[in-house]
């Protein structure tokens, strides 16, 4: 039989143990949940950039804006900035 000493070191070696699991899965389920929204963003910024790209070649054939945002998915307002920013790279590619 176990006397009090013993059982008590017992004891804190379960105590131990079983933080250290929760601690390493944990750890685990945060590196796995950073990775899927690590991933997710990524994913959401590729679609941006490929809208954008979209939206520009759109306008470079004067597609209507309010078709463009259909198309892509990009606020009017966000494809209206594009639109700015083209011309004033045009304007400046023109000096």
């Amino acid at each position: 039989m176990l006397n009090e000493e013993s059982l008590k070191l017992h004891i804190d070696r379960m105590l131990f143990d079983l933080k250290r699991e929760v601690f390493v899965e944990g750890a685990e389920y945060g590196i796995e949940k950073g990775k899927k929204e690590g991933m997710e963003e990524g994913i959401e910024e590729g679609r941006m950039e490929k809208g954008i790209d979209v939206a520009k070649k759109a306008l470079r054939i004067d597609i209507p804006i309010h078709l463009i945002s259909k198309l892509t998915g990009l606020d009017e307002d966000v494809i209206k900035n594009i639109e700015n920013d083209e011309v004033d790279n045009d304007l400046k590619n023109s000096k």
